[in-house]
C-alpha cells in the first residue's frame, strides 16, 4: 500500500471538509454501531512514523461483497474496506469486515505492493479475528477477556522485494509461503468515557487495548460511537488520529 506524503492535508482541515466536529468544540458521540460500515463511509488519518515522519491515509467501505479467498469466511457477505491514498484506491491495501452479534471482526486481509498493484501478502482468520466487541461484559472500564484464533498468512516474497519490503532472507525467487500460527489476542477496556483531541476534534471515546502474545500485535485504539476509530497507537509502531470523515446517513 502506498501513503501519501503529508502536504494537503492542512488545506483539508481548514476548509473543514467531511462530517463531524472541529477543533474548537467538544464533538457528541452519535448512535448505532462504534464503527459504522455502509458502503461510501470514509476516514482520514493524519500517521507519524516512529522516525517521526507524517503521512495521511484514506479508509473508507467501498462494497459490500463476498469475503472470497481460500479461509474458512469465503462464502460471507461482508464489508470491503480499501485503505490507501485516497477512496477506493486500486493500490490500496484491503480488509473483509462485518459486524456479527455485536462483534466487529475481520475475516481477510490483503497487502497490495503500492508500486506495481500485486498481492504481497495475504491473511484469513479462523474464527474471525476481533476489531471491537460490543457485547455486555466487554465494554466496561475493567473488562478483560481472551481472543484465541488461527492465522493463516500467505507471503509472495519477491512481490514484497519488488517493492522494496525485506522478505526475511526468503529471496525473490522463492514463490508463494503459506504460515499457520495459533494467536491469543487479550483485550483490556481502559476508559469507556475518555476526552481525546484529534486533528478533527474534541471526542468522548471508548479506549480498548489489544495485547498479543508476541507482542508485536500490541495496539490502543479509541473508538466513538457512530463516528469511527478516531485515534490508535502501538508499541513501537504509527501512531494515527482522525482528521477527516464522512459517515453516509
Amino acid at each position: 500500500m502506498r501513503i501519501r506524503a503529508y502536504g494537503l492535508l492542512p488545506i483539508l482541515l481548514v476548509a473543514g471538509i467531511g462530517c463531524g466536529g472541529n477543533s474548537g468544540s467538544m464533538t457528541q458521540p452519535g448512535t448505532g454501531p462504534w464503527v459504522p460500515l455502509k458502503v461510501g463511509n470514509s476516514w482520514t488519518y493524519t500517521v507519524t512514523d516512529v522516525d517521526g515522519s507524517v503521512s495521511a491515509k484514506v479508509q473508507g467501505v467501498t462494497a459490500q461483497t463476498l469475503v472470497g479467498g481460500t479461509g474458512p469466511s469465503a462464502s460471507k457477505m461482508a464489508y470491503k474496506l480499501v485503505t490507501g491514498d485516497r477512496f477506493d484506491d486500486k493500490n490500496g491495501d484491503v480488509s473483509y469486515q462485518d459486524w456479527v452479534d455485536s462483534r466487529l471482526v475481520r475475516y481477510r486481509e490483503i497487502s497490495i505492493s503500492g508500486s506495481s498493484g500485486a498481492t504481497k501478502k495475504e491473511e484469513h482468520y479462523d474464527p474471525a479475528r476481533l476489531r471491537l466487541d460490543d457485547t455486555e461484559g466487554h465494554r466496561s472500564m475493567g473488562d478483560s477477556w481472551p481472543e484465541s484464533y488461527t492465522t493463516v498468512e500467505i507471503d509472495t516474497p519477491s512481490v514484497a522485494a519488488d517493492a522494496g519490503v525485506p522478505d526475511g532472507g526468503a529471496g525473490a525467487d522463492a514463490g508463494v509461503i503459506t504460515t499457520m500460527k495459533q494467536v491469543v489476542d487479550v483485550w483490556n477496556v481502559i476508559a469507556v468515557d475518555q476526552t481525546v483531541t484529534v486533528p478533527k476534534g474534541t471526542f468522548k471515546a471508548l479506549v480498548v487495548q489489544r495485547l498479543g502474545n508476541s507482542g508485536a500485535s500490541d495496539k490502543t485504539f479509541w473508538f466513538v460511537r457512530g463516528i469511527g476509530k478516531v485515534k490508535e497507537t502501538g508499541v513501537g509502531d504509527q501512531t494515527e488520529v482522525l482528521s477527516d470523515y464522512e459517515i453516509k446517513p
